[in-house]
């Protein structure tokens, strides 16, 4: 039997792409195998928000409830998160931002990187005080952040939106091109030789304790497999025996035209996001829904959208619809990804879940994959993203 390569990745999101860059800068073979490059998921149709300072929205576990971003399940990093998922968060930003001229640089590929300050509107006594403290701790971490009382808010902005409490102005969040990003990070790939395979992935299966993948177009071996497969990862390990709680949560996003009064520079956040990107469409993401793969594209997310964007910016009644995407974010049950060997001595590592973050966590994650594929022995630089912490 002959390796195919040293390492293969199943699965080419943004998680299982930045891998497989990280671990051949190392020095080892890799080969990506997908059924599409670039993936079409989550990967290519999110937001592209890279927010170290807020939580994207929480997972409903009720079957076939729709909500999305609302004041319940939004909440500050520094007033909800876990130690855990603070050094995670910190670190991803930092080292997202980072990377970006690197791969641009490697592929030639604009991700579209844009410094956009945020406008959260604050709607109750509760969340005015939990911002007010938090907008002091993100001004000492060098995020420069304000509140804004309501008559002050129209001299941001006009058009904007007044409410009884206000709004934080916040500096920080970024945003990019998520599709671009993707096929910068296939480019950079390719052009420091790693391999890509065109294929259904179809099972995986331990020979001489080395992975075999079984694929539409024939067969892989390596000496270790990454399962990365974003939302179906759960549903993968299944078929294969394994218990991966990895589950799908479904987003729906409109793009749409600029409002008849014009472009607005700022990323409007409240129920919902809303931004102007670079790319020249107004965006309004996201719903969250936990009904399995469902991709049917549904008018209670379109209008529970567009009642959103009309409560930050009113003019958007003027704006058209161009496009409504469906997509599928890779999501565990305490919103922290798994990465991690599957067992001790099995050359089998997990790498999902990073939900609503999962492209600003990509070049953490794919660093940490290539630590312990390089000293299997090597302390952990993440803490809380082991396959353990779920007792399975």
């Amino acid at each position: 039997m002959t390796n195919n390569a040293d390492i293969s990745v199943l699965g080419a999101g943004e998680f299982g792409l930045v891998s497989s860059i990280m671990i051949k800068k190392k020095g080892f073979s890799v080969t990506v195998v997908d059924r599409n490059f670039p993936a079409m998921e989550a990967s290519s149709w999110a937001l592209g928000r890279v927010d170290p300072l807020m939580e994207a929205s929480s997972v409903n576990s009720k079957k076939g409830k729709h909500f999305s971003q609302s004041k319940t399940h939004d909440m500050v990093v520094y007033g909800s998160s876990s130690k855990e998922e603070k050094d995670l968060i910190e670190q991803s930003y930092d080292r997202f931002l980072e990377f970006v001229p690197e791969i641009q640089d490697g592929s030639g590929v604009d991700v579209q990187l844009d410094y956009k300050p945020t406008l959260r509107f604050i709607y109750s006594e509760k969340e005015f005080k939990l911002l007010k403290k938090s907008a002091q701790v993100w001004t000492s971490k060098g995020f420069e952040s304000e509140v804004v009382y309501s008559h002050l808010i129209n001299k941001i902005d006009p058009r904007y939106m007044t409410t009884e409490y206000g709004a934080v102005l916040i500096n920080g969040p970024v945003f990019v091109n998520s599709l671009n990003y993707q096929l910068g990070l296939i480019e950079y790939a390719k052009n420091i030789g790693v391999v890509f395979k065109k294929a259904e992935i179809k099972n995986l299966e331990m020979n001489n304790n080395c992975p075999k993948i079984i694929t539409s177009n024939g067969n892989i071996f390596s000496d270790t497999a990454i399962i990365s497969l974003g939302p179906w990862t759960g549903s993968f390990c299944k078929k294969i025996g394994m218990n991966v709680p990895i589950f799908p949560s479904k987003g729906e996003i409109l793009r749409m035209t600029p409002p008849v009064s014009g472009t607005f520079n700022h990323h409007l956040h409240g129920s919902s996001s809303l931004i102007h990107k670079k790319d020249g469409d107004v965006w309004v993401a996201a719903t969250v829904a936990e009904v399995g793969f469902n991709r049917k594209k549904t008018n209670h997310a379109k209008n529970r959208l567009l009642k959103y964007a009309t409560e930050m910016l009113p003019d958007m009644i003027t704006a058209k619809v161009k496009d409504q995407t469906v997509c599928f974010r890779p999501t565990s049950p305490d919103g922290m990804p798994i990465i991690d060997f599957i067992g001790s001595g099995i050359p089998v590592i997990i790498l999902s879940g990073g939900g609503g973050r999962g492209i600003m966590q990509s070049v953490v994650a794919g660093i940490e994959v290539a630590r312990i594929i390089d000293d299997k022995n090597v302390s952990r630089s993440i803490n809380g993203v082991s396959l353990e912490r779920f007792g399975l």
